[in-house]
């Protein structure tokens, strides 16, 4: 071998070497983003969406300018670290500079107009809800357009490592990259590790590629990351802003869904009467484990305040039936269980789908409920819960004023608790409770559709054997929803008018859509119309148009456009697959990393087939085969699979769920491997995935199901680009 072969080698290795881990950092960081601006930024919380599409803008974005000469002599992944660094300010500094209450941009979802002026928000914001909210989208655009010229940053890199290859083998490079990224956070998450650890995981790797780039400004940009890892630890908490009692002695805690901060209650000035605990998860009120004994009651100096409280929140359904058995869904750090055991329970499940809540639940509850022996702490999603555990019967099932406050994983619309609320869930719920038994639901409904939803739910779930008793005390927030009642018991609940407690039994719920396993979106108003969110959504669209819309139509060919059309089809697929699963096997963390995992998995070794045996592959079969089981997945339940056994039912389903997304990484590999300038291939496969994560929000509207309606229509448009660019001559 001749030195020029040796150093040849040696060159294809290292740049092999940066496009794996320069795709580790990418996707590595695409979730740091996502995760921890939901948890610093109130408004993204809820709308996880658009950091995402403003990764793929800046991707694409990045990809399609290494395709232009001129644009090589300004490297854009020099300030790469620098924008890092941009961002990791804001967002580590959010609680002193107000950014943290930046108003979301939508109007039907609850948090949207209503959580600014009632959690709390900083003392100077400002009392006009118009100049408030256009302040918030002017605030909402920046951290958008940051996050993309961040990643057009990392994509302008990627594509120039991308073209030092067949596409295919770039690709491929790619993919175990990404997986290996997403493999990481999962493992930091589980150990609930906080974002300085984050930044540091994703520094090292970009560090050495920065040392291996000529162009960049090697120690300023080193220095830049190294501040990137040290600004969150110097930047103190502000804690929850108004509730100053607490915030001296708060402590900030991360779980693989929340960004926690527990400080103590006291009932006193003094601070010499200690209650229990005030928890905030994401910036906001969550719940408080409290010392409700009544040891600790008759001795308080506001014995009748904390007598009324106890009543409402917990142990009203105590009135009504003396359980053995008690199962607690959503049983956070353990308020319910103590209660349950108060009130003489031989066995109580406590379901708790946050594993950092159901610790601090052992470690700071006054009352130490999940330490008594009659309990039974179950990490898991409630509805998984159900699904899971179909022979287990129960005297009591209650859910614990479950609120998640935030979505799913990467999901971008289902939140945590939807799944539980919805009509089926809580039939699943009746189906747990045993002869004589009793379905108590707490619910602290800040807007009456939100009341109303749970209560139509609640009838459709009941059917026509038993009316569900409605009711709530009067200047509280906080509902109770009954079912199946007996006449013994409604006649106590009539009783407790003299308390305070009204009936709403009889209320009206017509206008209020229902939320199913479909439409699952307890949060949304019933309004039909959200201009606000749309004229969001053409802002976006406009942006990624400004930024790549001339070099899209300078590059834009029909193949170019199947690529478009097959990223913005298998975003939505993918979405749909998660949301989906998610009522098999849950909504928990672990679940969703699986899943994407799994599809990494699936579009590996499509693409390792597409390698091996290009020619075998026909791509007419293939879109007939893709087509075919999207059809099939569509008129399937796939929770009917859980009938067999969770083990082997589970296992089909996520076999069942694959096979499309299988098809379509063979179509994609198939095209992708003739690309000629893989950067340019890869970056209308980018902006295609932007219209995909957009069109996700149309659900909110038609149901989940409906995606994969639209996902075969964009495979459809992807086939007739197919078609017109003449490579289905190929299989001549």
């Amino acid at each position: 071998m001749t030195e020029e072969t040796t150093l040849k080698l040696h060159s294809q290795k290292s740049t092999a070497l940066q496009l794996f881990w320069l795709s580790f950092v990418g996707l590595f960081l695409e979730l740091v983003v996502i995760r921890w601006l939901g948890s610093e930024v109130r408004a993204f919380s809820i709308y996880k969406n658009f950091p995402l599409i403003a990764c793929y803008v800046g991707l694409g974005f990045g990809f399609m300018r290494d395709s232009h000469e001129s644009n090589r002599k300004f490297n854009l992944f020099t300030y790469f670290p620098f924008l890092l660094l941009l961002f990791v300010a804001l967002v580590a500094t959010c609680d002193w500079t107000g950014l943290t209450w930046v108003m979301a941009p939508g109007m039907r979802t609850q948090i949207s107009f209503s959580w600014w002026d009632t959690t709390h928000p900083p003392a100077n914001a400002l009392s006009d809800v118009n100049s408030y909210m256009a302040i918030s989208l002017v605030v909402f655009f920046f951290f958008i357009t940051l996050i993309a010229v961040t990643f057009a940053a990392i994509g302008e890199k990627l594509g120039k490592l991308f073209n030092e290859f067949k596409p295919l083998e770039a690709y491929s490079i790619d993919l175990i990259g990404s997986t290996l990224g997403i493999l990481t956070f999962a493992v930091l998450s589980f150990f609930c590790t906080p974002p300085s650890l984050w930044l540091f995981v994703a520094g090292i790797p970009a560090a050495w590629i920065i040392f291996k780039d000529q162009n960049s400004k090697r120690i300023p940009a080193i220095i830049a990351l190294v501040l990137a890892v040290i600004v969150p630890l110097m930047v103190p908490s502000r804690g929850v802003v108004g509730a100053d009692q607490f915030n001296a002695q708060a402590r900030t805690l991360w779980s693989p869904y929340h960004r926690f901060e527990v400080s103590p209650i006291f009932l006193d000035k003094n601070k010499k009467e200690l209650i229990g605990q005030n928890i905030t998860v994401n910036k906001a009120f969550f719940q408080e484990p409290l010392n409700l004994s009544k040891d600790f009651i008759d001795k308080s100096s506001k014995k009748e305040f904390l007598e009324n409280f106890a009543f409402n929140q917990y142990n009203l359904p105590y009135e009504l039936i003396k359980p053995k058995r008690v199962l607690v869904l959503g049983s956070g750090t353990g308020n319910d269980v103590a209660a349950a055991l108060r009130h003489g329970a031989e066995h109580v499940d406590a379901v708790e789908i946050d594993p950092l809540m159901a610790k601090l639940g052992h470690e700071v509850h006054p009352e130490k409920a999940y330490n008594d022996p009659r309990v039974t702490v179950i990490v898991n999603d409630g509805r998984a819960f159900l699904r899971q555990n179909p022979d287990l019967k129960y005297d009591l099932v209650l859910t614990g004023l479950l609120d998640s406050h935030t979505v799913a994983g990467n999901s971008l619309s289902v939140r945590l608790d939807d799944y539980v609320y919805t009509a089926d869930g809580l039939r699943d719920a009746l189906n747990h409770v045993a002869p004589g038994g009793l379905l108590s639901i707490s619910y602290s409904a800040m807007e009456d559709y939100l009341s109303k939803r749970i209560a139509s739910n609640l009838r459709i779930a009941a059917g026509d054997k038993t009316k569900p008793i409605i009711f709530k005390k009067r200047e509280t927030s906080v509902w109770h929803l009954m079912a199946p009642v007996t006449p013994e018991q409604k006649q106590k609940i009539d009783a407790l008018a003299s308390k305070g407690f009204e009936d709403f039994t009889n209320m009206d719920t017509s206008g209020v859509r229902p939320s199913t396993d479909d439409w699952p979106f307890l949060y949304l108003n019933p309004t039909v119309f959200d201009p606000l969110y749309l004229g969001v959504n053409v802002l976006v669209l406009a942006l990624a148009w400004l930024a790549c819309g001339k070099r899209v139509r300078a590059n834009a060919n029909a193949s170019r456009w199947q690529l478009f059309f097959l990223g913005s089809g298998f975003l939505l697929l993918e979405l749909s697959i998660i949301d989906r699963l998610a009522l098999v096997f849950g909504t928990t963390w672990l679940v969703n990393s699986i899943c994407i995992l799994s599809v990494l998995i699936a579009i590996i070794l499509s693409n390792m087939a597409i390698l091996k045996k290009p020619e075998l592959f026909k791509p007419k079969i293939l879109y007939a085969g893709l087509i075919a089981t999207l059809a099939l997945t569509y008129f399937t339940p796939i929770e009917r699979f859980t009938s067999i056994g969770m083990i082997v039912g589970g296992s089909l389903a996520a076999i069942f769920s694959a096979i499309p997304i299988f098809f379509a990484g063979l179509i994609f590999s198939g095209s992708f491997h003739r690309e000629k300038t893989p950067s340019v291939g890869l970056a209308f496969n980018m902006l295609g995935a932007v219209i995909g994560g957009l069109l996700e929000y149309v659900a909110t509207y038609t149901g989940i199901r409906s995606l994969l309606l639209i996902t075969i229509v964009i495979y459809g448009i992807s086939f007739l680009c197919l078609l017109k660019s003449g490579e289905s001559k190929i299989e001549n």
